[in-house]
Order: C-alpha cells, then structure tokens, then sequence
C-alpha cells in the first residue's frame, strides 16, 4: 500500500495583479509626441520642435489655417530640430502644424495666434 499527497498550488494574486495593472499603465499611456509649439498662444513667433523617424527620406512641417489652406512648409533635414517660425502679421486665429514622412502626416498639433 503507497500513500500519495497531492501537492496543492495556491496561484500568487499578487503576481496576477501587478501585470494587471502594468498592462493598464501600458495601455493608457499615450505615445511621446514628436511635435511641440510653444509659447502657445503666440504673438510674434513660435518655434515648433519636431522628433522625426529615421527611417522617413522626405519629412516637412507644414502649417495651415483652419480652411486648410497651407501658410508655409519647411523641408526637415535633421531628425530633431526646432524651427523658428515669424507670424508677426499673420491674422489672429488657430492653426495647425503637421509632421508629414513620405508624403503622409505622421502627428499634427494647433497653435493660436493673437493681436
């Protein structure tokens, strides 16, 4: 006659848990932005950094006013950089900047001009 005792596996809720939660970290944070505009409002300028992927050949920055009429592009050489852009005369209102790679815009963000 053998006697056998089944070893009983109890699972670690503490284990279950943290991988819950980074999960949830994970899946509610938002991607970096590539695209800053500061000051914002802006008056007499703004300067616009940008982060761009490597791997993109042809990138601009384009700003257009809210009908979508494009105000200027700027053809981008370096992955990061700032651009300084003069909008003293430009008319008051919201504009948007769009990062574009290969012809397809990759992050867009607005800026509001004021008098």
């Amino acid at each position: 006659h053998t006697e056998y005792d089944e070893p009983i596996q109890i699972p670690d809720l503490f284990k279950s848990t943290s991988a819950e939660e980074q999960y949830e970290k994970l899946r509610s944070a938002t991607a970096p932005s590539v695209l800053e505009v500061y000051p914002n409002p802006a008056k007499d300028y703004v300067m616009i950094k940008h982060a761009a992927d490597e791997q993109s050949s042809r990138r601009t920055l384009e700003i257009r006013n809210l009908k979508g009429e494009l105000i200027r592009e700027f053809p981008m050489t370096q992955a990061e950089n700032t651009v300084t852009v003069i909008t003293r005369g430009w008319n008051a209102g919201t504009y948007i900047v769009s990062l574009a790679a290969n012809g397809k815009t990759t992050e867009s963000t607005k800026f509001t001009i004021i008098q």
